[in-house]
């Protein structure tokens, strides 16, 4: 069998896999791991997903590049609370959105929240709806309102419509 550095083809890419999982869960030494794999292994350098971008001490969403360079755009990130066990809330409502907007929005994305508690909806570095601040959950109404308002003002909701 194939093999790179000693190691078998499976084996390499089980590795690389590992390192982009590490790397999306924050590990810092993951990115030189997936690096050097990717340079083992011989497979070209592709544009990476900033899992986050940090601007003036608060978390925002990042930046997804395609191929050609150009920025997805918009992009909205629904962050959750892991130990509240907000994770199917959170991606029930990325799937409505996708339904609703399809091609309108560049990318929806769901990331744990950084701190306890926290229900977040994100549409590209603004912070469109807090459940904490709002102390309630968002209706899905709501968000899709929010999101609409900004991105195309002139799209109708049908029955999500405001009367």
């Amino acid at each position: 069998s194939a093999k790179i550095c000693g190691r078998s083809v499976v084996g390499c890419v089980r590795l690389l896999f590992a390192a982009k999982l590490l790397l999306f869960v924050g590990i810092p030494s993951a990115r030189a791991t997936c690096s050097r794999l990717r340079r083992l292994s011989g497979s070209p350098a592709r544009p990476m997903i900033s899992p986050r971008v940090v601007s003036m001490g608060r978390r925002m969403p990042g930046v997804r590049v395609s191929a050609g360079g150009d920025v997805r755009s918009p992009r909205v990130m629904i962050e959750y609370c892991t130990g509240c066990r907000w994770g199917l809330r959170a991606g029930w409502m990325s799937q409505e959105l996708l339904v609703t907007f399809g091609s309108k929005l560049g990318e929806v994305a769901v990331a744990p929240a950084e701190q306890s508690g926290q229900f977040n909806v994100w549409l590209e570095d603004e912070l469109i709806f807090n459940r904490t601040s709002e102390r309630r959950f968002p209706e899905l109404k709501e968000v899709k309102q929010l999101i609409r308002d900004r991105i195309d003002p002139e799209y109708n909701l049908g029955h999500s419509e405001n009367k």
